[in-house]
């Protein structure tokens, strides 16, 4: 006798209502963590690299730079440190993964199996590169075009 649904069951429940396999499912929560990991991390670098340019971008904007020139520079500035930070974290991580998967996956019992690794590459290429576009897009809307001026008195 069939009793509808299963009830409680989660993630698993909530991906099977979606379509959504329980691989997908946890790709797709791998995908959100590492994402968010990724952005705070580049913005909080670049906030950081702006805050010591501030008397480099003050300097420019007194030569006559255009406003727009601060907001460049720090979209720079996270495209850089987003795209160098996704690419070597990558690098970093695909050692261990693979570290972990092959001893796991290698245990034929004797059936003549070969150790299986199975890389999720487009989970890896949309946290290498749609992320830091992301950061690059925040930054681009919340950084100020023009410093506030400071006034020197004299004494």
């Amino acid at each position: 006798m069939w009793h509808g649904p299963a009830r409680g069951g989660g993630a698993a429940v909530a991906g099977a209502r979606l379509g959504i396999g329980a691989a997908w499912l946890a790709r797709l929560l791998l995908f959100a963590v590492g994402g968010v990991l990724v952005l705070v991390a580049t913005l909080t670098a670049t906030a950081l690299a702006l805050a010591d340019a501030r008397p480099d971008l003050a300097t420019l904007a007194a030569i006559g730079a255009a406003p727009h020139t601060r907001r460049f520079i720090a979209m720079g500035s996270a495209a850089v440190t987003g795209v160098g930070g996704a690419l070597l974290g990558l690098l970093v991580g695909f050692a261990p993964g693979v570290a972990v998967a092959y001893p796991l996956t290698s245990t034929d019992y004797g059936a003549g199996a070969r150790p299986l690794i199975d890389v999720p590459w487009l989970l890896l290429v949309g946290i290498a590169v749609a992320v830091p576009i992301l950061a690059v897009v925040v930054t681009g809307l919340t950084v100020r075009s023009r410093l506030p001026m400071v006034s020197r008195v004299a004494g």
